[in-house]
């Protein structure tokens, strides 16, 4: 009985197929981490946001609103590239929607646009995580 073994063109070929399945997997990996950091921080200042406006404090809720919209467009470069257009479009939205309850004082109103965008940049972060399916 022959064993067979692969030829050097065989195995070069290999080789480079898992090179380039563990490139693959370290640059998800950091695609997560910047995705996460990057919702993180505008979440954070959502949060300051949301509780200035809950204060009444309508101009420092605009400030952290500003502070979080500066962060996410800061980001524009990766974000059109990494996340689907979609869901860039719809939290621009979210934003903007958020931003005009905060000027016209609503602060009941906005409660929920608060929530709405959060969840957004929740899933956007979500979506972002490898999944077996997403995988095979």
């Amino acid at each position: 009985a022959h064993i067979l073994r692969p030829t050097g063109g065989q195995m070069k070929r290999e080789i480079s197929a898992a090179a380039l399945l563990l490139l693959l997997i370290a640059v998800s990996l950091i695609n997560l981490a910047h995705t996460q950091r990057l919702t993180g921080q505008v979440l954070n200042r959502l949060e300051g946001s949301k509780a200035a406006m809950e204060q009444e404090n309508t101009e420092l809720a605009l400030e952290y609103w500003e502070d979080a919209f500066g962060i996410w467009e800061d980001s524009y470069s990766y974000t059109h590239i990494f996340i689907r257009h979609q869901e860039i479009d719809s939290a621009a939205e979210d934003f903007y929607s958020l931003k005009e309850l905060i000027l016209q004082e609503e602060r009941e109103a906005s409660a929920a646009a608060y929530e709405m965008l959060r969840y957004r940049l929740e899933c956007i972060a979500l979506m972002e995580k490898p999944t077996l399916g997403s995988v095979f």
